[in-house]
């Protein structure tokens, strides 16, 4: 079996494993980088895949995927919940980089293309290829529909970790470890170097922190990943009696009635849908005008602040000289506002670096394991060879030194680089 690492190679974004073996070409994931200027692409296309396996739906996984179809015609293979959020996110993104002036990856009909090759299946139903490799989804508990990709080839056995949380949360129970054995484990490593802390300690000081705020009469704004993190803090402000403050905006609306759509893959879908029955929902600029006011938590797109109605709300509220308080609840990438807006309190609006004039609060609601927990999910799977991907270099070299530690023949891939296992 053969690897190259086309993304995701000593950096978070835009992942991409290609694999060969016995004449099976394929990919595992198609994703870009988020950039402050045009998303990246993988490294280079891989030459006419004869399948694609997309471990979920986020961007950094998926984005790039219609590209493909300009001059291939593969099949592409997902669980059931991650087609329409993909198409959900790839809209959003050509959206996005129209009103950039950006060049666009894919056209319409590329998308249309990718949808006509889709295969859904469920998690742990065998696929055979047609030269005996079998290839099974397993539930990675990061976000609706997300899976580790499990490859059994002739030579080895393969699995590929996507994203992967392994502690349980409002949405999601832990990821589920396949009981095969397995030779190679391309495993992400995202938080490779530091710990999450106690969860619920977390969502206390959290909620304590919001109601604080709104009592106060001040506003709130919790820019939010709109597949994932949106119905989570959605679900954690109704159990906390802190629903009849909320309203919702941007993609995050969309995505939270696509979720509801499949409520096997949740572990309370009944709590996410009288959450979102409660919410307020703001669809337009009328919309914005009424809701932007003290008192208020808004959970908005995007996540890093990269355009999104959030962004405009941070705006709208600090021009009005209401006190305002953003919580950002998940990953930054190096590059983006969100990045800047956490560590130097500066935000660019409309092409603008201002600084931020209210309170700004982090909480690492990370759907992905920590240290301990990726340190633990290594050693049940207990590979003879691991791959690292998915980490920016500190992470992923601090968890390649623990590895190590533990007797692990662990590698750190440079971007494009290849293997044969």
């Amino acid at each position: 079996m053969n690897l190259q690492f086309l993304g995701a190679a000593r950096e978070v974004g835009r992942s991409c494993l290609a694999i060969e073996e016995d004449g099976l070409n394929m990919l595992f994931d198609c994703g870009v980088a988020a950039n402050q200027q045009s998303p990246l692409p993988p490294l280079q296309n891989a030459k006419n895949p004869q399948a694609i396996a997309v471990s979920h739906a986020h961007l950094d996984h998926s984005g790039f995927l219609p590209a493909v179809f300009k001059h291939s015609n593969p099949p592409v293979l997902c669980t059931f919940p991650t087609v329409p959020l993909i198409n959900m996110l790839l809209e959003d993104m050509q959206k996005l980089l129209d009103e950039k002036g950006l060049a666009q990856f894919f056209s319409g009909t590329d998308l249309m293309r990718l949808n006509r090759s889709v295969l859904a299946m469920p998690y742990e139903m065998e696929y055979e290829f047609f030269n005996g490799a079998k290839l099974q989804f397993f539930d990675a508990g990061h976000i609706s529909g997300s899976a580790q990709v499990f490859l059994e080839g002739k030579g080895t056995n393969l699995l590929y970790s996507g994203d992967i949380n392994s502690i349980r949360t409002e949405m999601h129970n832990p990821a589920k470890i396949p009981d095969e054995d397995i030779g190679v484990l391309v495993m992400e490593s995202t938080y490779g170097g530091r710990e999450h802390g106690d969860r619920k300690k977390l969502v206390r000081e959290f909620c304590k922190k919001i109601r604080i705020a709104v009592e106060q009469k001040h506003s709130v704004v919790i820019p939010s990943f709109a597949v994932g993190r949106t119905q989570e803090i959605l679900q954690l402000l109704y159990e906390n009696g802190l629903i009849h403050y909320t309203v919702m905006d941007g993609m995050g609306i969309r995505t939270t009635e696509t979720y509801l759509e499949f409520p096997s893959y949740l572990r309370n879908a009944g709590s996410l849908r009288e959450a979102f029955e409660e919410a307020d929902k703001s669809y337009d600029s009328e919309d914005r005008k009424k809701f932007a006011k003290a008192g208020k938590i808004i959970v908005a797109t995007a996540g890093m602040l990269e355009g999104g109605p959030a962004l405009g709300y941070i705006s709208r509220l600090q021009n009005a000289g209401i006190p305002t308080h953003v919580f950002l609840t998940g990953f930054q990438a190096a590059g983006t506002n969100g990045r800047m807006l956490k560590e130097k309190k500066m935000i660019r609006i409309n092409g603008k670096i201002v600084e931020f004039r209210g309170e700004v609060h982090f909480f690492d609601f990370s759907a992905h394991s920590g240290r301990k927990e990726l340190l633990q999910y290594a050693k049940k799977i207990n590979p003879k060879k691991i791959f690292l991907v998915h980490g920016d270099l500190d992470e992923m070299s601090a968890f390649h030194g623990t590895l190590l530690e533990e007797g692990f023949d662990c590698k750190m891939p440079e971007m494009n680089e290849k293997f044969e296992v």
